[in-house]
């Protein structure tokens, strides 16, 4: 089962719902967590739709943002499509997924504050220091950096699938890479083996 999917964005890509016009609460437009927002692909040229999930910074600090995935959080029953514990995200094969592109890159996201990650279609995530695994086509998971996991053949077993490679010839490391992100559903990954 796929999250409902709603219309207009609540607020503009590449922003926060307070925009640093207020200092937000754990509360602070608590209706929108985990709301999936119909949008258009402005950074990859596609003009095609896209989806975005609004989620709260639950890291404890503010988050700076860059081209990789961010942890959700699998702390309470229901939080795990509305928050984001972690940035980047630490564990191998982790429930995440990547920042929208459309924020710039060193910009802050406020401690409770609400921003989007991408939920389907074309955003970008950096690869890590290697890439001799990376190939067209081929499942992705994140590193322990937040990065594109370098796995021979794809992710590995066990590891919560983000979407995939698309076609692309060669890969070069420490590069945001377009990636198409299409997750099942946001369940943890099955048991390794």
């Amino acid at each position: 089962m796929f999250l409902p999917i709603l219309g207009d964005l609540p607020f503009p890509r590449g922003k926060t719902a307070s925009q640093g016009l207020l200092t937000p609460t754990g509360t602070y437009l608590g209706n929108l967590e985990g709301k999936a927002f119909f949008s258009e692909d402005t950074e990859h040229g596609t003009g095609t739709p896209i989806v975005v999930l609004c989620v709260r910074n639950t890291t404890g600090g503010d988050i700076t943002v860059a081209r990789t995935f961010a942890e959700l959080d699998n702390t309470t029953v229901l939080s795990v499509s509305g928050a984001v514990d972690v940035h980047p995200n630490v564990t191998a094969g982790a429930v995440c997924l990547p920042l929208d592109d459309a924020y710039i890159v060193g910009a802050t996201i406020a401690d409770d504050d609400l921003f989007y990650v991408g939920l389907y279609g074309y955003f970008s995530v950096l690869t890590g220091a290697s890439v001799t695994n990376l190939a067209a086509g081929i499942s992705i998971s994140s590193d322990n950096a937040g990065k594109i996991a370098n796995v021979s053949g794809g992710s590995a077993a066990g590891e919560f699938v983000v979407g995939r490679l698309p076609y692309q010839a060669t890969y070069v490391a420490t590069t945001a890479t377009a990636i198409f992100v299409c997750p099942g559903s946001l369940a943890m990954p099955p048991a390794a083996g």
